[in-house]
């Protein structure tokens, strides 16, 4: 790859050659509004509608983890991995479990990203870890902000 296709990618993957796992859940896990056993602020904002649904059992799943090189809104980070996004979902007990058991793949000095859906709508979890502890915030997908790479974002999407 030449150093300037380089430059043109809006992601890169980072922790290539480790292996990052979400082990297999039970249905009924634990959704993000009461994940308060893992996060120390916990902000979903009740505009965004119910997103307290029952979660579904999920199989073990290898993850991948980008880091955002470019300024990008989410729809233009999320898709220049993949356009179709229900395949970059995980369920919100997924993220949980992710959050709880793999502190160290989250991004320290910045935001982590995870996108989920809910009532056919998609959403996007974002982690932060300052001091030592992590919150967590619930955000829709068409928001139209620009995220600025040198605050330091990684995104965490299954392995296609």
């Amino acid at each position: 790859m030449s150093c300037s296709e380089n430059q043109d990618k809006i992601v890169t993957m980072i922790f290539e050659g480790e292996k990052v796992i979400i082990d297999s859940l039970p249905a009924g896990g634990t959704v993000i509004a009461k994940s308060e056993h893992v996060f120390y602020n916990v902000h979903v904002d009740p505009e965004y509608g119910d997103l307290k649904n029952e979660q579904i059992a999920s199989e073990k799943k290898e993850v991948i983890i980008y880091e955002l090189k470019q300024d990008a809104t989410f729809s233009k980070m999320f898709n220049s991995l993949n356009d179709d996004l229900d395949k970059l979902c995980l369920t919100q007990s997924q993220i949980v479990d992710f959050c709880q058991k793999n502190y160290k793949y989250l991004h320290q000095d910045g935001v982590t990203f995870f996108l989920f859906k809910e009532n056919e709508e998609f959403f996007v979890a974002k982690i932060a870890v300052r001091f030592g502890r992590k919150s967590i915030m619930v955000d829709r997908f068409d928001n139209d902000f620009v995220f600025k790479a040198e605050h330091g974002i990684y995104l965490v999407v299954p392995a296609t």
